[in-house]
């Protein structure tokens, strides 16, 4: 008796379940494999190899659990966030978000308040913010404990109201990046021995900036609320540049990305909350509907 040896083009139907060995009366069924282990099935009908995982960086804490999870804003901004004990990391096309962790190094880096900072001509704090106006070339500075000249630092701030010329960040002496537009700007600058912060503008600069931090450089992290043991059970939805998380035991909180180096994650302001949420009682799920955030299951109403 001849053998058949039938032609398999492609492998479109994937891994076929045992039940269906045999069955050469389903057209699938020459569209199928046994066993496709560590490969890709391409829409066309090859298959490659799976891609390996490559080093990136190690985890915050060694010694504790944590979590990946994803953030895609389009094609090309995508985020992995490495949820920790009461950390967020962020990476980034392979390699960390590079900005700043550890203490924060600047006072009144909101300008609260007339204070802190040594003004030259034509700067002025007021209502939150340092504006300069056009005249003079001059510079905004202030002497930071701790500084230590050839340690790199993640310098940012914060630019609004500009018209005109330019403004330069520069660390113990060592100049940064002319910023010349509205909007956030950030860079990592290698200190020099001065130890203070300065922003130097030139005659013609017209703006004003807001939310000054200099922190020791680093892959970029944020507070969270969640400890090794709570983080498996955090539940999320993302709109956009947003990520809503809710846990039953920690009150519902927003991840907000501004800019590829500025992320915020604060509680959920809420014009009236439930006066059931307490800790072990707060939503243990959530999703969008119809445009709007819905929250939901806590643990004495998992229904509702």
């Amino acid at each position: 008796m001849p053998r058949s040896r039938p032609i398999y083009t492609n492998f479109t139907a994937g891994e076929l379940s045992p039940r269906l060995r045999g069955r050469v009366d389903i057209d699938r069924y020459y569209n199928g494999m046994e066993l496709g282990e560590n490969v890709i099935i391409h829409p066309h009908g090859g298959s490659s190899r799976r891609f390996g995982t490559i080093y990136v960086d190690d985890a915050k804490n060694h010694d504790k659990a944590a979590r990946l999870v994803r953030f895609i804003f389009s094609e090309t901004q995508a985020y992995v966030i490495e949820m920790g004990d009461q950390v967020l990391r962020f990476f980034n096309d392979g390699a960390g978000v590079y900005g700043g962790t550890g203490s924060e190094m600047v006072t009144n880096g909101v300008f609260a308040a007339d204070t802190d900072w040594t003004k030259g001509t034509g700067w002025t704090i007021g209502s939150g913010v340092a504006t300069h106006a056009a005249g003079t070339a001059s510079s905004l500075e202030q002497t930071l404990a701790g500084l230590t000249a050839g340690v790199t630092y993640w310098v940012e701030f914060q630019m609004t109201a500009y018209t005109t010329g330019t403004l330069t960040p520069a660390l113990g002496g060592t100049s940064g990046t002319g910023c010349a537009s509205t909007g956030w700007h950030a860079e990592a600058i290698v200190a020099g021995a001065g130890g203070k912060i300065a922003f130097a503008c030139t005659a013609d600069f017209v703006g004003s900036i807001d939310n000054v931090t200099v922190r020791p450089a680093g892959v970029l992290e944020i507070a969270a609320p969640w400890t090794e043991d709570q983080i498996r059970k955090v539940r999320m939805v993302q709109y956009a540049d947003v990520v809503y998380l809710v846990h039953p035991d920690v009150a519902p909180y927003k991840l907000s990305r501004y800019s590829h180096t500025y992320w915020t994650l604060a509680s959920v302001s809420f014009t009236a909350t439930p006066a059931e949420w307490a800790a072990g009682n707060y939503p243990s799920a959530v999703t969008l509907f119809e445009n709007r955030l819905w929250l939901m299951g806590t643990a004495a109403e998992p229904l509702t």
